[in-house]
């Protein structure tokens, strides 16, 4: 079972340009595609184990409103 696979790589150079010299981007990785049942399932033992959804349990907030809104993303983050 493999748990990490490494991620295409962008096209373009392995490196970086930075102020002390060049640098080695960083090799992603995302979950391996057999990982994932295996994930949701320690998940939902774990959720049972401590007695269901904690979201329903959650009080409501003095507010009444939502979390606050995350602004102020860097260019280029994805959306």
């Amino acid at each position: 079972m493999g748990f990490l696979e490494r991620a295409i790589p962008p096209s373009g150079s392995r490196y970086k340009a930075t102020e002390e010299g060049l640098r080695r981007k960083p090799v992603l990785f995302v979950f391996g595609a057999e990982y994932a049942p295996a994930f949701l399932a320690a998940n939902a033992r774990a959720q049972a184990a401590r007695g269901g959804d904690r979201r329903a349990r959650r009080p409501p907030s003095s507010t009444g409103q939502g979390p606050a809104a995350v602004s102020g993303l860097p260019r280029g983050f994805p959306r």
